[in-house]
């Protein structure tokens, strides 16, 4: 099984990315072309699309030095357009605390904010990055030579943070069904493990640990999306094989021994990669996304209906049953009800996200989401209520337009009549608007005179000419804008 959802990047090779890498981080002294070519190359990338913000920290800082080198060789020419000590500490600084702030704002992934200098700690940021970040923005500049040891600093821990762990992972970016089997194991033993302590009655909760650890051993950032994400949505993941204990429409929640059964694996790796939680929302929310049915299969829903085999049907067939859709509907609503308690969930509030992703996707079980999400939080509720109302009425325009062949034939019969009618009226009305305006016929724009036509502009006569404010309708009526809104229909069950 190879990967299904490719992350798409600037750059066409793995060694294109490589060869970049070592053109930036040449010796910029002996080899400064290269180093230009490696920034130019990187310039190139940001107009394909987004580039990881650590690529570009390297080429702002890189540019930069190539700037200073190049001034210090024309030092002694009078002609050349030089730079003062003060342009070049303001570069430095506004480079370097570009790099701060990029660096520790993608990381405030949190419903709180962070201080800076804890998110510096937790990814190895040294500290006197930011004081010399708060020094550049609210004091006085930094000396040069501080600056120019700063930026060296700076890139250093780039190299260290980012490219050789980048470069050590190329070997391991494309995802094998070797290592898809492996993974997929771990998984399945996690899975046993955790039963069998569920099930125990001597209070070994410990049990499954091992299997976490190796799992996570075996994923990376750059392949949870496709590897681990994939395989826990999967039918006997965190959706059960047995329908009659998947969720169903009488009872609109996750079973509890299957929170936790899956609750400590999910934990575990949101702990190690800070956007599972956030890649595991956006896929099931993709999978829940039914495209364009807004009603309900009812039929598929019965859960007692057909005995559930491997061989029933198709993998990508399974993914439509309602009962599957309805699973990963409840975990979403387990998920958003409790990010509004106390208890920390994820190690981010994956409300916004689960609320972002649903109001993208609007259908039957997106509104599930939302509406769970409006009883845990009334005052977010009322934000979102206009939403509601406009699946509402998705949802019913799909029931009335979803029957026979026959009745469906019957109701484009009634909307055409509806429509003739409508035209009729509107025609009725310019009529009348015309009586109103001294208008008697209509005077087709090309009999009139060929300089009004090449204007664009018509002279009235004075004495039928009469004002008229600007913005009012032509019976001299004020239009009014503001949508009403009958009270009953904000009423939600």
């Amino acid at each position: 099984m190879k990967s299904t959802i490719p992350r798409v990047v600037p750059w066409t090779t793995n060694q294109e990315f490589q060869q970049v890498f070592e053109w930036l981080y040449s010796d910029i002294d002996q080899h400064a072309d290269l180093v230009q070519r490696g920034v130019d190359h990187v310039k190139a990338w940001i107009c394909r699309g987004r580039i990881p913000i650590s690529v570009k920290s390297t080429m702002d800082m890189i540019e930069l030095q190539l700037r200073d080198r190049k001034q210090q060789q024309q030092l002694g020419n009078t002609n050349s357009n030089s730079l003062s000590q003060n342009e070049l500490r303001l570069l430095y600084g506004s480079a370097l605390t570009r790099f701060v702030n990029i660096t520790e704002d993608s990381l405030q992934t949190g419903y709180y904010a962070k201080s800076m200098y804890d998110i510096a700690e937790e990814i190895g940021l040294p500290l006197h990055f930011v004081q010399l970040r708060h020094a550049a923005t609210h004091e006085d500049l930094p000396s040069l030579f501080m600056l120019r040891q700063a930026s060296e600093v700076a890139l250093r821990w780039l190299y260290d943070s980012y490219w050789s762990i980048q470069m050590h992972m190329d070997s391991s970016v494309e995802v094998n069904d070797e290592t898809i089997q492996v993974i997929y194991d771990a998984i399945n033993n996690y899975k046993e493990k955790r039963k069998a302590a569920l099930k125990s009655s001597t209070g070994a909760q410990d049990k499954g640990q091992k299997w976490i650890r190796k799992l996570i051993e075996l994923l990376s950032q750059d392949n949870i999306q496709d590897t681990v994400v994939v395989l826990l949505l999967k039918v006997g993941g965190m959706v059960p094989t047995a329908r009659r204990k998947r969720s169903s429409l009488e009872n609109m929640t996750v079973p509890e021994d299957l929170i936790q059964l899956w609750l400590p694996l999910l934990q575990e790796l949101d702990t190690a990669f800070p956007n599972f939680a956030t890649e595991l929302i956006t896929a099931m929310v993709d999978r829940i996304d039914t495209g364009s049915g807004f009603a309900l299969d009812q039929a598929l829903v019965q859960l007692d209906s057909v005995p559930y085999t491997e061989t029933d049907q198709q993998e990508s067939e399974k993914f439509k049953q309602a009962s599957y859709l309805l699973t990963l509907t409840c975990w979403l609503r387990y998920f958003a009800t409790q990010c509004s308690l106390e208890e920390k969930l994820f190690e981010k509030n994956v409300r916004d996200d689960i609320l972002e992703a649903c109001l993208r996707k609007p259908n039957t079980y997106t509104r599930s989401v939302l509406q769970s999400i409006m009883k845990s939080d009334p005052v977010l509720g009322n934000s979102i209520t206009p939403f509601i109302l406009y699946i509402d009425k998705a949802i019913n325009a799909s029931t009335e337009t979803s029957g026979t062949t026959t009745t469906s034939n019957k109701k484009i019969d009634n909307m055409d009549t509806l429509m003739v009618e409508e035209v009729n009226g509107l025609t009725e009305e310019l009529q009348n608007l015309r009586e109103k305006l001294g208008v008697t016929e209509y005077t087709d724009p090309i009999n009139t005179d060929e300089d009004m036509i090449q204007s664009g502009w018509v002279l009235h006569d004075k004495d039928t000419w009469a004002a008229c404010p600007i913005g009012c309708l032509p019976n001299g009526k004020i239009p009014r804008l503001d949508l009403v809104v009958d009270d009953s229909a904000m009423s939600l069950d």
